[in-house]
């Protein structure tokens, strides 16, 4: 998905007059959802700068503005000050703010997805079962993984490399 956003943007020109731009730009290939769209966009920043972001910016439909603003957000334990959503209104927007009640709600039950419809979901966009490799790329979050690996219903209280107080690096 990611890479094919990245194609229409070099197709239409839409880096600028910048060519840096377009140098600068990657893709994260391995989320199935919105909540791994942000924690593994985080990694894969790590992966490519050996810091983790001082500031994270989403562009996406104004209906899931809260879903990442109050829960996904949250669950990884980043900063809401640092956090940007700038929403896009979806043509079908009726439509999806219906069908957003319920993935919020899931997501409210079950703040990494790995239960119920969020888990199937997950499963049916991984048909080849390759999953992620951020638990074994970015070690310094192994306390977190092991918290997701667990299916816990409960917010981590660990400490993130971005947590008030620690250096981001």
């Amino acid at each position: 998905e990611a890479s094919s956003y990245w194609q229409v943007s070099r197709a239409f020109d839409w880096f600028g007059v910048d060519a840096g731009v377009e140098l600068r730009s990657f893709t994260e290939e391995h989320a199935r959802d919105s909540f791994e769209n942000l924690l593994f966009s985080v990694c894969r920043f790590f992966e490519l700068t050996r810091k983790f972001p001082s500031k994270i910016t989403v562009v996406g439909f104004e209906s899931k503005r809260d879903r990442f603003q109050k829960l996904h957000l949250r669950a990884i334990g980043y900063p809401e000050s640092n956090f940007t959503y700038i929403g896009t209104k979806a043509l079908n927007e009726k439509e999806m703010e219906a069908g957003e009640v319920k993935v919020r709600e899931a997501f409210a039950r079950d703040p990494f997805g790995c239960r119920g419809e969020l888990a199937a979901k997950r499963h049916d966009r991984d048909p080849f079962n390759e999953g992620a490799p951020y638990s074994s790329q970015v070690k310094i979050l192994s306390a977190f993984w092991l918290h997701i690996d667990t299916c816990s219903q409960r917010l981590y209280n660990g400490y993130f490399p971005w947590s008030p107080g620690m250096m981001i690096k």
